[in-house]
């Protein structure tokens, strides 16, 4: 949540249960395009256990969150822009 706070630039905590809500989309679309049914095993580390994706599957699903969060009004977006279809990468036989 302080990452995703930080990347939309905001510092209260006005907004926070739909940056949430968001942020959990976001997890999701890229999860889905990724074809991925749930998070990987090997995402979870430390003690205590805290989920830490790859760098480039953050850096997508902050794209994403950006653009439902700036755009949530608008009735079209590019949740899953060409940039963030670069960042997950797919395999071409699971398309």
């Amino acid at each position: 949540m302080e990452e995703a706070k930080r990347h939309l630039h905001i510092t209260d905590n006005d907004a926070d249960f739909d940056i949430e809500d968001k942020l959990e989309e976001a997890s999701d679309i890229v999860l889905d395009y990724a074809k991925l049914e749930s998070v990987p095993a090997e995402w979870f580390t430390g003690s205590p256990l805290q989920l830490v994706p790859p760098r480039r599957y953050r850096a997508a699903t902050k794209l994403i969150l950006s653009s439902l969060y700036w755009n949530r009004e608008s009735e079209i977006s590019e949740a899953l822009s060409d940039a963030v279809k670069a960042l997950i990468g797919r395999d071409p036989t699971l398309a």
